[in-house]
Order: structure tokens, then C-alpha cells, then sequence
């Protein structure tokens, strides 16, 4: 209620009142102007007591339907106490008040100061109590919960029964998770995370001890990915070139197979552009597939002659680096390097009598694919050397990205006529290091051969055979010959 100029009215008891009596009209000397009803504030000190009337008379100079004795914060007329009413003698002050009663703007209180019934509350409301708990929710059995009124979304209330707090979220009631306030994070949900222990990330665990989804840390990732974040570079390089590590300094240095020692150390991919004693630098080791490249030849790629180039001819000292299945992307399974005078002795002379060769005609290269069919295959290819080759090399691997990008999917066969040796990246297939009569392969980490393979080659043709194999991918290799 708005009391306008006639705020602060103030007059005289025109009669003398008693303690414990209901007057129901009381003579002032003087009445408000315009106001009619309201709560007129009698006395001072302790003999202070709020009136409520309802009418004025003005012949008589009277407020009428009066209730006395009102509680200071009353919020209707039946709010009174016999206490409250006291004596009062003429002249005693009398000044109209703005009361809850009138503004109706108090929610409903008891003496202990609980609030109660439904209320909205409007503009800036501030807690400044340091002693008591200002705010508490609700505390509600399961059946009294559910038998609530005024629900809506963003309500909150404590739960006796489950003992945990309920927030009510698209109509209905969601347990805050254990350990914090905020739901489980999840695709479509933004909340709590875990951090998970190297246990957990290496057992592929998605929820830990609290019931969070598992976040993996940067040293685990980097454990597990195949390049390292914390080389030192010894040269201005460019991303996607290709790198030696130099034994002499363990720096990173541009890779160039015209040059002694730039070609038969461990090769990698930069990840990053850096100049000569830049540290932190990322480099792609031997497993990765590595995309964003640019200007490939799809197919067998070789290093350069010109240092740090990837290109589709071999140099002047072979290195495969691996395959390339379009103009951006190389799998990453480099070869040892082979100079000239090396592919000129495979044709089984002794080194007395050496026949001079030329690269072409002593090594032969190709690609080829299986599946996935998920049925055995053979696949029988011409390799053009014109005899029976004395090594047979097999670099394969699915053609899955995340198999190859893991290490799971990958491996080298190597064939010498009568004994296979094969290697399978991160295989837990037992004896996976050797076989004699062929090779099996695991390749998604799980125990379990998924495939098995044999070689045998004459003067004309290499044949490549597999079992039935349990992939879902293809199973795509380069094979070398000498």
C-alpha cells in the first residue's frame, strides 16, 4: 500500500484506552485526508501497539472497525494477541505506518521466523544472517515428494528417503550425483569428469570410482600414441617433412637419401615447424598415419634425395617410407634403406664375382589388398624380377585409421624362400614373433588371431594367401622383392 503525501501522518489519542479491552472505535484529534483504512501505530517505548482500522468517521473525528492488539508483523486481522493491547492516555502519539498487513508483501511467518506457503520472491534478495541457515531445502519423504504441488522445473528438495538431493529437470525428479552437485557428463550432457588412473586408461575403463566418466591424461595419451611431444629439433624444418634422429646430439635433423647418416638412423614425420634447438616438438614415429600432407602420388612412397621431401621414385639409397592411399595421407611403415651396391647382390653370386645390376632389375615393388570379405583369399602377382627372389618383404595393415593410428594394425613379413619371420605391432598373440610356415596376425589387440597368412614365391610370381580373417576392414600391404 502507497500512503502518497499522507505518509508519516501523525496525530493524538482523543481518548483515554485500557489494556485487554477490543475497542472497536477510537477518537483521534485529527484524521488522514484521504485515507481510510490502514494500521495506525499508538504510543511509544513498550506501550507501543498496532491498530488495524477498517473506516474513518469524520463528524466524529473516529477510526472505526477497529482490531486492536495486532502482531507487529501480522499479516490479517486475526493475527493479534490479548498481550499486545495496552494502555494508552489522551494524548499519547498516533501516526499512521506502513504494516504487512496492508502491503500484504510478508510471506507467511510464525514466531520462530519459518517460512511457509508458496511464494514468489521478486528483486534483490540478500542473506546477511552470519549465526543462521538462511536457505534449506525441503526435506521430503519419496511419497511426499511426489505428492507435491507447484512443481516446476529448477525445484530442488532433499530426499529422506534415498538420502540425496532431487532436482526437478524436464519434469522430473534427477539425483544429484555422489561427490559434487552436477550430473555425470556425458555426449549430450555437460557435468562431472574423473580423472582416470594409468590402470584404468590402459583397461579401457569409462567410469570411475564415483560413478564420472574417465578423462585420460596427457601423459598417458602420449604413452600411447605413436609420436612424443618432447623432441629437440637441429634444423629449420616444416611440418609433414621427413626426419632423422641424430645419434650424435639426439636432435631431429631433415632425412635426405643422397646423404651418409641423414637416411639409415630412426626416421620420423615432423608435427610441427621449428628452427635449430626448438624442444617440445612433436614427431610421428613409425605406425602413425598421418594426414594433412599434401602433393602425394598415391602409392609406395620413398625418401628423397632432396632433404626432408617424400616422393614416389626411390632414391639414390632406398628408404620406403610407406603407403600412401591418396595425396594427403601416408601411412607411416618406413624400410631399412638399401644402397645401390646392395639391391646388385641378390641374385646369389658371391661377392668375388659380383654381376653389376641396375636398381630396376634386382628390386621390384607393388601394393595390393584383401577383403573385407571376411573369406580366405589368395592373390597370386607377377613381380617382374626374372628369377626367383631370394627376400620377400610385406609391410600390411588394415586400412582402418584409428587401428593404424593406435599400432594396433600393422606388421612386417619377411620371406627368405623357406622361413617366414613376421613382426605384428602390439599383437598378444603368443609366439607372434616367428612362425615357420606362415604368420598370423592380431589385429585389434583383443587375444585373438584374426587372421593368418602364407607366402611362397617362384621366378614368377609372389602368392599371398589368407585364412578366413575376423576384420571388418580391409587388409592393405606393399610387397618388395630382391
Amino acid at each position: 500500500m502507497a500512503f502518497t503525501s499522507e505518509t508519516g501522518f501523525n496525530t493524538t489519542l482523543a481518548q483515554k484506552l485500557d489494556a485487554g479491552t477490543a475497542d472497536t472505535e477510537i477518537a483521534l484529534a485529527a484524521l488522514p485526508i484521504t485515507i481510510t483504512s490502514g494500521v495506525m501505530l499508538i504510543g511509544s517505548g513498550n506501550s507501543k501497539e498496532w491498530v488495524y482500522f477498517g473506516t474513518v468517521d469524520a463528524g466524529s473525528v473516529e477510526i472505526r472497525t477497529c482490531q486492536r492488539g495486532l502482531d507487529k508483523d501480522a499479516t490479517s486481522t486475526s493475527d493479534t494477541s490479548t498481550a499486545n493491547i495496552k494502555s494508552h492516555r489522551v494524548g499519547d502519539p498516533v501516526r499512521l505506518v506502513q504494516h504487512s498487513l496492508m502491503q500484504n508483501s510478508k510471506p507467511d511467518q510464525d514466531a520462530t521466523e519459518t517460512i511457509s506457503g508458496a511464494w514468489d520472491f521478486t528483486g534483490a534478495n540478500t542473506a546477511t544472517s552470519t549465526t543462521k541457515m538462511v536457505w534449506r531445502g525441503q526435506n521430503v519423504t519419496t511419497a511426499q515428494r511426489d505428492a507435491l504441488t507447484n512443481v516446476a522445473d529448477g525445484g530442488w528438495i532433499y530426499n529422506t528417503t534415498d538420502g540425496k538431493f532431487q532436482d526437478r529437470t524436464a519434469g522430473s525428479w534427477v539425483d544429484r550425483e555422489s561427490g559434487g552437485t552436477f550430473a555425470n557428463a556425458s555426449t549430450t550432457v555437460a557435468g562431472k569428469v574423473e580423472k582416470a588412473t594409468s590402470a584404468e586408461f590402459i583397461a579401457e575403463t569409462d567410469t570411475g570410482g564415483t560413478g564420472a566418466s574417465l578423462f585420460a591424461s596427457p601423459v598417458d595419451l602420449k604413452m600411447d600414441l605413436p609420436f612424443t611431444t618432447d623432441y629437440t629439433f637441429g634444423a629449420t624444418i616444416t611440418q609433414g617433412e621427413v626426419v632423422y634422429n641424430d645419434s650424435a646430439d639426439a636432435k631431429w635433423k631433415l632425412a635426405d637419401a643422397n646423404a651418409a647418416g641423414a637416411y639409415d638412423n630412426m626416421i620420423g614425420i615432423a608435427l610441427d615447424d621449428g628452427v635449430d634447438t626448438d624442444t617440445g616438438k612433436r614427431v610421428a614415429l613409425p605406425g602413425a598415419v598421418i594426414t594433412g600432407l599434401s602433393g602425394l602420388t598415391a602409392g609406395v612412397q620413398y625418401l628423397s634425395d632432396t632433404a626432408g621431401a617424400i616422393t614416389n621414385s626411390a632414391g639414390t639409397n632406398q628408404l620406403v617410407l610407406g603407403f600412401a592411399p591418396n595425396a594427403t595421407t601416408l601411412w607411416f611403415y618406413p624400410s631399412v634403406a638399401t644402397t645401390t651396391q646392395e639391391r646388385s647382390l641378390v641374385d646369389g653370386s658371391d661377392v668375388g664375382s659380383l654381376h653389376a645390376h641396375t636398381a630396376a632389375e634386382n628390386i621390384k615393388i607393388g601394393s595390393d589388398s584383401f577383403g573385407p570379405t571376411g573369406v580366405s583369399d589368395t592373390k597370386t602377382i607377377a613381380h617382374g624380377l626374372g628369377r626367383t627372389p631370394k627376400i620377400v618383404r610385406i609391410y600390411w595393415g588394415t586400412s582402418t585409421a584409428v587401428n593404424f593410428f593406435n599400432g594396433l594394425a600393422n606388421g612386417y613379413v619377411l620371406y627368405d624362400g623357406s622361413t617366414t619371420s613376421a613382426i605384428s605391432r602390439k599383437t598378444t598373440v603368443a609366439g607372434s614373433a616367428a612362425w615357420s610356415s606362415g604368420f598370423n596376425v592380431n589385429d585389434d589387440n583383443d587375444g585373438t588371431v584374426d587372421w593368418t597368412g602364407a607366402v611362397a614365391v617362384d621366378g614368377t610370381n609372389i602368392t599371398i594367401s589368407v585364412g578366413t580373417f575376423n576384420t571388418t576392414c580391409p587388409i592393405v600391404f606393399t610387397w618388395e622383392v630382391q
